[in-house]
């Protein structure tokens, strides 16, 4: 879908207090939290052969989601990690992590950003992003699943769509899904779009409880 795609849709996810545009949470990165984050990450090894790690270089914009701007600004960031990935059938994954200076922080940063309001922040940078490729969007479908509470804190969303190519009337089904977890100062999301009904459910889960047994590993 292209690099500016992923771009939009990791500034909507990192964190997920990217999307605090107004209200970013202050920072003071430690060494030992800064590995705590990078411990609890998708890491190459856990996907199937074909899957390849890369990066999308910042934009420099200063992306605002409407109806969505979560006050962090209170909080303190003390560790912060992020890996991607892409295959090539044009599905692409991402995970990011966050650790927070206390519990009370980690907590009061799940509860604000991990809103219905999220899944229609997705939609719209998706849209924009296919729109500014030159192609269509039509969402078809947004908000929150269910999901397996495999942390404390656990938040699903979906958003189906169907995308057409520039040049083109024939449109084809594409997924988006973002879960979040959340654990004592810890918190970890991961963003997945593919074309079709997206990554497995079975995929989604595993990945899941890998992440947030890492997460509990990491002593957050």
């Amino acid at each position: 879908m292209g690099r500016r795609l992923a771009v939009l849709l990791i500034a909507c996810l990192a964190v997920p207090a990217a999307l605090a545009a107004t209200g970013d949470p202050k920072e003071a990165f430690t060494r030992a939290d800064q590995a705590k984050a990078k411990a609890f990450v998708l890491v190459r090894t856990d996907l199937a052969a074909g899957w390849k790690k890369t990066s999308t270089p910042d934009s420099g914009e200063d992306l605002r989601c409407p109806g969505f701007n979560p006050n962090l600004s209170d909080l303190t960031l003390t560790g912060e990690s992020e890996t991607e990935f892409e295959h090539p059938s044009g599905a692409y994954a991402a995970t990011f992590t966050s650790v927070f200076r206390s519990e009370a922080n980690a907590r009061a940063s799940f509860a604000r950003s991990a809103k219905p309001a999220l899944a229609r922040c997705v939609a719209h940078f998706f849209r924009e992003g296919v729109t500014e490729e030159g192609g269509t969007v039509r969402i078809v479908k947004q908000g929150q699943v269910a999901f397996p509470k495999v942390a404390p804190r656990v938040a699903a969303y979906r958003v189906t769509a169907r995308v057409g190519a520039p040049g083109t009337t024939v449109t084809v089904p594409f997924t988006i899904d973002l879960m979040l977890l959340g654990r004592g100062r810890g918190e970890v999301g991961m963003l997945t779009m593919a074309a079709g009904t997206g990554i497995a459910p079975a995929d989604l889960r595993a990945f899941a409880r890998l992440l947030a047994a890492r997460m509990q590993k990491a002593g957050v």
